[in-house]
Order: C-alpha cells, then structure tokens, then sequence
C-alpha cells in the first residue's frame, strides 16, 4: 500500500474484525478515514483512538437498506459524518 498517505478512504464494517483491523493500519499508514458501521459505540472508540494517535477520521453509522425500489438505497449520495 505504498501512496496511502493523505489519501481519502472509506472503509465500511469499521466497527469489527477485518474492516477494524483495515481501518487501523490504514491510519498508521497515514491515510484520512472515513469510517462507517451499524456498531455506533465501538464505531466512536475506534475513530477515538485513531484520532488520539493523530490519525485524521471521520464516521457515519449509514442506513444501507434498500428502499421501496431495487435499485433505490434510503441513501442518495449524501453521508453526513461527525469528526472524532
């Protein structure tokens, strides 16, 4: 992953196992997270220590159902995230 740092990344599943782990070394490696998961409080934590570490982070617990249509997510392009 040589080029990672100061890249944008948006790792979702954040809050657990491999998405975790993925989010973790990313931030070591420099690159600003965008971090999403249901697991709100372990999502909080883990953006918390990335911060604390001087790593740049932002997370959103996003609601990825699908709407009344196949091809329609609840979601339209717009995900609003907090700063850790």
């Amino acid at each position: 992953m040589s080029g990672i740092k100061g890249k944008v990344v948006v790792v979702t599943g954040a809050s657990s196992g491999i998405g975790e782990a993925t989010a973790a070394m990313l931030a070591e490696r420099g690159a600003k997270l965008v971090l999403g998961a249901r697991g709100l409080d372990r999502l909080e934590a883990l953006a918390r220590r990335i911060a604390g570490a001087g790593g740049q982070v932002a997370y959103a617990c996003p609601d990825m159902r699908w709407g009344e249509g196949p091809n329609e997510s609840r979601q339209t392009g717009v995900l609003p995230v907090r700063p850790a």
